[in-house]
C-alpha cells in the first residue's frame, strides 16, 4: 500500500471512529441513571476497542466494585476487590490508564484472580483522572497490542 492510500484510510478509520463516539455521546448525553451509562459505556468500549471484554468498575471506599461487563464469558461482575490488589485500583490511585500486554508477567496483577479467565491482555483507564470514581478496562483473549486509539477511547466515552 503506498502513502496515500495509507493516509486515506487512516482519515476514514478516525471519522468512522469520531462518528461513532459522537454517538456514543449523544446517547450519555439523554442518560439520566447510573445503570444507563454503564450499559452504554460498556457496550461501545467494547464494540470500539474490538475487544473481548469491558468492565465498568466504581470506587467503593477501599474496594474496586466491578458494577458491570460485557465479555465473551463472565469475569468479576458483582464483586469488590481491595484497590491495593486490583489493577483498577491502582490506575485509579495513579490517575493514569495502564496498557498490560500479558498478565502473567505483571506484579501489578493478582494471577490467581485471573488464571481461570480468557484474560492475557488488558487497558485499564481511570474514571475521572483528577480524582478518579473508577475505571472502564478492556480485555483481550490473545496476545494483542491495544493501539494507542483503542486506549483513548474509554478515555473519550
Amino acid at each position: 500500500m503506498n502513502k496515500n492510500n495509507t493516509e486515506a484510510t487512516a482519515c476514514v478509520t478516525a471519522l468512522l471512529l469520531m462518528e461513532q463516539l459522537l454517538k456514543v455521546v449523544q446517547q450519555l448525553s439523554a442518560t439520566h441513571d447510573m445503570q444507563s451509562v454503564m450499559d452504554i459505556v460498556r457496550h461501545s468500549v467494547r464494540e470500539l476497542t474490538g475487544s473481548d471484554g469491558a468492565t465498568f468498575v466504581l470506587r467503593d471506599g477501599d474496594f474496586c466494585y466491578y458494577a458491570e461487563e460485557d465479555a465473551i464469558t463472565p469475569l468479576w461482575k458483582g464483586l469488590r476487590f481491595p484497590m491495593e490488589i486490583c489493577i483498577s485500583g491502582w490506575v485509579m490511585h495513579n490517575r493514569q490508564p495502564t496498557i498490560i500486554e500479558d498478565i502473567y508477567k505483571d506484579n501489578r496483577i493478582p494471577i490467581d484472580v485471573y488464571r481461570k479467565t480468557f484474560v492475557r491482555i488488558l487497558t485499564m483507564v481511570p474514571i475521572k483522572t483528577n480524582d478518579p470514581i473508577g475505571a472502564i478496562g478492556c480485555y483481550w483473549s490473545k496476545p494483542y497490542r491495544p493501539t494507542a486509539e483503542q486506549v483513548q477511547v474509554p478515555v473519550f466515552v
